[in-house]
């Protein structure tokens, strides 16, 4: 049988310290079912096609004596222990944010888009010179009007309920408790620990409501409390939190009826791998097409140690400055991260009428999970794959950092770009779009002409392979192909247009979509392509008149 002990505890990402446990926690896989004699036993389990996880808490004393027996039975596969870490310290403000204190909000004149005072206070919302980290939310909402009010389901500990958020309902599952109280100040009046409210105000606060701030998403919140004032935890009962939330039964706790759209996970812990148990519950969650949004972690270090991060069908969030759009100081990376979103200067509120600007990704991953209940909302079968596709299209510029290679593929989400993209306003169909269409270009057509060598700014194009599903190996070039209308759509009978190893590939020439078809393939030096055929880039669509008066 195969055992792992992982160091997989729930930290969060501000301050506390793990609390001893007199008992402990066993996962284990039963792959099939004893009838009859050992033979027959061994036999049904070779012969077992599907599997499903279970977990047994045992006091301390009987740790060795139940695994002792687990390894012995012969329906059981993967014994995994739970084991506790520390929680992680709180992010310190670098910056001050223009126009507020760093820590405490005085209020500001009601915003004329929501009657929310603060409103105007949340960076998060607005895509200016003033604030690049931000994500253009607030002309968004034109195009993601009328929402339906949709379930979102949030992992974390000290909730309570302000006049500005309230519960649709929750449970706690914690050191082997089952239950439906989940509210911090009801369970223990003298406990402080707010994280859970500060993370689920950024995405569901009331909005309109002529208090405090707007959250981003219309939802009804389900909390999941699996860290205790401390803001430690068990791995296995943040992945028993999933399930239920997924509408999985769960034993101790009402089955819910339906699953909860998105779940916002703002924990992290340090593992080499994801634990199976783990990622079993989020593969059963995809399954009942339930989105997962976790936060990279606050370390500074690359995210694949750090779990949920580390584990399949997750959409990874690490942080952004708000003001220069830079990645966070604090933030973890690497490629299992997906997206960025602000996670510096995040407006939100952690007790009643205490309103504080909060750093880490624990405030970046509400936003996401927001964003992807707006897209849910359009599009209600999005799931996992398509929202982190949508999520990739609209961001913008890499982000500036010096992580070399560690850095993630992909940069900041414009939330406006997903809403353009979903309701087919002013897109021209990326990957393939006018080259002014970039911000970094807009009004420079003139530096882009260039007559004496035949450029015109009306006629250069852009390809973002970033946009498209394909991987260029080492020594091989991307190449743009024009294949007349008349001839089948081959590399062979392309002409090639232009060529760069670089992701974004200029396209310094007119187009003719109404007589060709243009398209992208991966080539050598010497012309041999991956491919016979290359991938359509949809150049009718890209054709644009804004840029050439």
């Amino acid at each position: 049988m195969d055992i792992k002990f992982f160091a997989l505890v729930v930290g969060l990402f501000c301050a506390g310290s793990a609390t001893a446990e007199p008992a402990e926690t066993i996962a284990y896989e039963v792959i099939g079912a004893v009838n009859g004699s050992m033979e027959q036993a061994v036999e049904s389990v070779e012969n077992s096609r599907g599997s499903h996880w279970e977990s047994i808490r045992v006091p301390r004393g009987e740790v060795h004596e139940t695994l002792h027996s687990l390894r012995n039975d012969p329906t059981i596969g993967e014994i995994e222990r739970s084991v506790p870490v520390k929680a992680i310290e709180p992010v310190e403000s670098k910056y001050v944010i223009p126009g507020a204190s760093a820590q405490l909000i005085d209020g500001s004149e009601e915003s004329t888009k929501y009657s929310d005072p603060y409103f105007d206070d949340q960076r998060i919302w607005k895509d200016t010179d003033q604030y690049k980290g931000g994500h253009a939310i607030e002309k968004a909402m034109d195009l993601f009007s009328g929402q339906e009010t949709l379930d979102l389901g949030v992992l974390d500990g000290g909730f309570v309920e302000t006049d500005d958020l309230a519960y649709a309902g929750g449970a706690t599952l914690l050191n082997g408790q089952r239950d439906i109280t989940f509210r911090e100040n009801v369970i223990d009046p003298k406990c402080q620990y707010r994280h859970g409210t500060k993370v689920t105000h950024v995405a569901a606060a009331k909005k309109g409501n002529a208090y405090g701030i707007a959250g981003i998403a219309n939802v009804n919140v389900y909390a999941a409390r699996v860290v205790d004032c401390s803001g430690s935890g068990w791995s296995n009962e943040m992945a028993d939190a999933i399930r239920w939330l997924s509408g999985d039964p769960v034993e101790g706790l009402p089955q819910r009826a339906e699953p909860v759209d998105v779940i916002n996970v703002s924990l992290s812990g340090y593992t080499e791998e994801c634990s199976s148990y783990l990622q079993s519950a989020i593969d059963t969650a995809r399954q009942m097409g339930v989105v997962i949004v976790a936060a990279a972690g606050n370390q500074s270090q690359n995210t694949e140690t750090r779990y949920p991060a580390n584990c399949q069908g997750v959409i990874t969030v690490g942080a952004n400055n708000i003001l220069d759009g830079e990645e966070a100081w604090f933030s973890n990376y690497g490629k299992e991260v997906d997206t960025y979103a602000a996670g510096v200067g995040v407006l939100t509120l952690s007790n009643p009428d205490k309103f504080v600007y909060a750093n880490g990704t624990s405030f970046s991953s509400p936003i996401v999970a927001a964003q992807a209940l707006l897209i849910k909302n359009i599009e209600p079968a999005a799931d996992f794959a398509r929202i982190q596709r949508l999520l990739h299209n609209s961001e913008k510029e890499l982000l500036p950092g010096d992580r070399g290679g560690d850095v993630s593929d992909f940069g900041i989400f414009d939330s406006l770009a997903i809403a353009r993209e979903l309701v087919g306003s002013t897109y021209k169909a990326p990957p393939f779009v006018h080259a002014l269409n970039h911000e970094e270009r807009m009004g420079l057509s003139d530096a882009y002409n260039h007559p004496d060598i035949g450029l015109s700014s009306c006629d250069l194009y852009e390809v973002d392979t970033r946009k498209l599903d394909i991987a260029r190996p080492n020594g091989y070039y991307y190449q743009v192909l024009e294949v007349p209308k008349s001839r089948a759509f081959t590399v062979t009978n392309g002409t090639l247009i232009a060529e760069s190893r670089a992701p974004r590939v200029l396209v310094p020439r007119s187009l003719n979509p109404d007589q060709n078809d243009y398209g992208v393939a991966i080539c050598d030096g010497n012309g041999t392509c991956t491919s016979e055929v290359p991938i359509s880039l949809g150049s009718k669509m890209a054709r644009t008149e804004e840029f050439c008066g």
